[in-house]
């Protein structure tokens, strides 16, 4: 008989070795720093940095939202890639603790001493355990003149609408247009706000207040008008005369001027072409449209705009876009009243 075979021996089991947890953590930033100056004068850039769910993050209307990565400790600063283009001054210390539900600002001024195009250089790092840990570096090119008035204007864009509670898709119209104007090449050119289920009397101090370039309605028209919100958030017709009344005041204003109107509304046609008398661009519609051909004539108009294309390209890719093969122009004097 065969002795019996010694059981081999078992080795313990290797303690696992804990992976430390990463300091590095999904986060977001905005940054406004504009795409031109003006030789000598000083610019403040604004860099936000916060963890992903913090709130409120947007600087302004024009300001660049991205995600990145973030942890306890971050440094902004802004680099002059070619040195002597610009005189940089951080107006914030340049590592600063991140606080978990809020976000952290940096201010950096910025003077070019020079004119032309030249590169601004945007670096976020990350600071733990003694090392630096670059997590955006952003190349940007300024353009820099030395005469004020060859800086781009601002057009400030007034989003009024009405009519979400009876289904049409305005919130989507809304930020669909933001969206090209945020992604386009000249996104400086512009600034954004919006206005939603407005009264009449809404309407009118929007429009004095916020002094727009250009005026965006959505929401329902009919022949006679479109309409508003009552008090009680029901549908109320703004006639044509009306509205026309309105719009001849405000440009009476030699202050400021409406350049453009946009009514992205069923049948408003007849109202384009009051609004035409006084208003230098007017945009309306012959017939009914959809919600989705209505989103789709915006994503195209404001695509071109942030182009520097002009009102009427702008207004023919759209409605090329949405396959209307010819628009109507209406001649109104000087002014312009295009019709798809």
């Amino acid at each position: 008989m065969m002795a019996p075979e010694e059981p081999a021996e078992v080795a313990p089991p290797e303690e696992a070795v804990p992976v430390p947890a990463s300091p590095l953590r999904p986060g977001q930033m905005d940054y406004a720093i504009p795409d031109a100056m003006v030789q000598g004068q000083s610019t403040t850039c604004i860099i936000r940095l916060g963890d992903k769910d913090v709130k409120d993050m947007q600087i302004s209307g024009t300001s660049v939202h991205a995600s990145i990565q973030v942890c306890d400790e971050m440094s902004v600063k802004l680099v002059d890639l070619d040195e002597g283009n610009f005189k940089i001054r951080s107006l914030s210390s340049e590592q600063q603790a991140l606080v978990k539900g809020e976000y952290t600002e940096w201010k950096i001024n910025v003077t070019p001493l020079a004119t032309g195009s030249f590169p601004l250089l945007l670096q976020v790092s990350c600071h733990f355990d003694g090392k630096t840990k670059d997590v955006a570096v952003l190349e940007k090119s300024i353009q820099v003149t030395a005469d004020p008035s060859q800086m781009p204007r601002t057009r400030k864009i007034a989003f009024i609408a009405a009519g979400s509670k009876t289904g049409l898709l305005l919130g989507k119209e809304s930020n669909e247009i933001w969206e090209e104007l945020r992604l386009a090449p000249f996104r400086d050119d512009f600034s954004y706000v919006k206005y939603f289920e407005v009264t009449n009397i809404q309407f009118d101090r929007a429009l004095e207040y916020e002094k727009p370039t250009i005026v965006h309605f959505s929401g329902h028209g009919s022949m006679e008008g479109i309409f508003l919100a009552d008090e009680q958030g029901n549908p109320k017709l703004a006639s044509s005369q009306d509205m026309a009344g309105l719009f001849q005041v405000l440009q009476t204003d030699e202050a400021w001027k409406i350049e453009c109107v946009v009514l992205n509304a069923c049948l408003s046609r007849d109202l384009a072409q009051e609004l035409a008398v006084c208003v230098p661009t007017v945009i309306g519609t012959n017939t009914k449209i959809g919600d989705d051909k209505a989103i789709l004539f915006s994503e195209c108009f404001y695509r071109e705009l942030g182009k520097r294309r002009t009102y009427q390209q702008a207004f023919d890719s759209g409605r090329i876009r949405v396959g209307v093969e010819e628009g109507e122009g209406l001649d109104e004097g000087r002014n312009c009243c295009c019709v798809w």
